[in-house]
């Protein structure tokens, strides 16, 4: 099984972002710095090509559009997001408008959407390792515990880094994922709008 979704990769130099990922972030290395605009969709449900007819439709009646990444906030399953300060309220938009037509059904509307690149997982260690409880997660969220003082300290880390950086949505990729999430490419890109 093959989950699709699209990301946004900031165009701004992530050094710093991925050195903090790599310390926090059980990700890190199967995808780059990004903004998940839609979540792994299950392709036996959605092919391919209507996935990707569906992304231009939307997207051609898109302009590119400034952001900046600025700021923090926790998510309810003890994310550490980077947020968006500039181009919020343009990215959840286009996050709904993408889950419009035939990706209606796959809207979460159980989990806030909140544009950000996510910096690291900061749950209490325990029998699974972090990319399983976060796979178990996104198909069925649960309560999983704080790990207070490593988010505590990461927080005060993030913040002293002066992480601000200003960009341009101008594409969004489509990612594939296997289905234990161990294996993220992408496969396609797409421009917004008058860039084409």
């Amino acid at each position: 099984m093959v989950f699709r979704g699209l990301v946004f990769y900031p165009e701004i130099n992530t050094e710093k972002i991925e050195l903090f990922r790599e310390k926090y972030d059980p990700s890190y290395k199967l995808i780059g710095a990004h903004v998940t605009v839609v979540y792994g969709v299950d392709s036996s449900l959605v092919s391919r090509q209507s996935f990707s007819r569906h992304v231009r439709v939307v997207l051609e009646r898109w302009e590119s559009f400034d952001v900046q990444l600025k700021g923090f906030t926790k998510s309810w399953d003890h994310w550490l997001f980077l947020t968006l300060r500039k181009g919020n309220e343009k990215a959840i938009k286009l996050h709904n408008e993408l889950y419009g037509g035939i990706l209606a059904s796959y809207l979460r509307t159980d989990i806030p959407y909140i544009p950000h690149v996510g910096l690291g997982e900061f749950v209490k260690e325990g029998k699974m390792s972090l990319l399983s409880r976060r796979r178990l997660r996104l198909k069925k969220p649960t309560h999983v515990d704080l790990d207070e003082v490593r988010y505590k300290n990461a927080l005060e880390e993030a913040q002293n880094l002066n992480l601000s950086y200003s960009t341009r949505v101008e594409k969004l990729h489509m990612t594939e994922a296997n289905d234990d999430y161990t294996i993220i490419k992408n496969i396609e890109e797409f421009p917004l709008g008058l860039n084409t």
